[in-house]
């Protein structure tokens, strides 16, 4: 794991990791270490909310042959699971792709909605969670996770 694979934390009931270098194994178990004390301090379910961009790039392979394990882990904190990805041209275009065929491929594509920015996610969740969807943007960048 590297030192700053990951930036994370909550905002109200929103729990977001920005990755900022393909993540592996360890990085994934520190970052459900975050995800299961945020949903320890918040008290309810949280919506996850992770963050890619072409600099992070894909996981590593052990990361990606325990995908389904990491997702199940992550839904025992979360009633909603969301794969943002930032940026736009053919790189971004082919991750999206290649994600989407992965989430279909494990059997995840019902559990894990991909989204374009990340606001879209904070949109679709403001009016159940009580939520204003540009206070929990700002509040996500002030506090660094994004």
């Amino acid at each position: 794991m590297s030192e700053q694979s990951f930036k994370a934390g909550a905002v109200g009931r929103v729990f977001f990791v920005h990755w900022l270098v393909p993540p592996g194994w360890a990085d994934a178990q520190a970052m459900l270490g975050e995800l299961a004390r945020a949903r320890a301090r918040v008290g309810e379910p949280l919506v996850f909310c992770a963050v890619l961009s072409n600099a992070a790039g894909p996981p590593e392979k052990e990361l990606r042959s325990r995908m389904r394990e990491v997702v199940g882990e992550i839904r025992r904190h979360c009633d909603h699971v969301h794969v943002t990805l930032v940026g736009e041209g053919v790189v971004v275009s082919l991750m999206r792709t290649v994600i989407r065929a992965a989430l279909v491929a494990s059997r995840l594509s019902s559990v894990v909605s991909i989204h374009d920015s990340v606001a879209s996610v904070c949109e679709l969740h403001a009016e159940r969670l009580a939520q204003s969807s540009v206070e929990t943007l700002r509040a996500a960048r002030e506090a660094g996770f994004l």
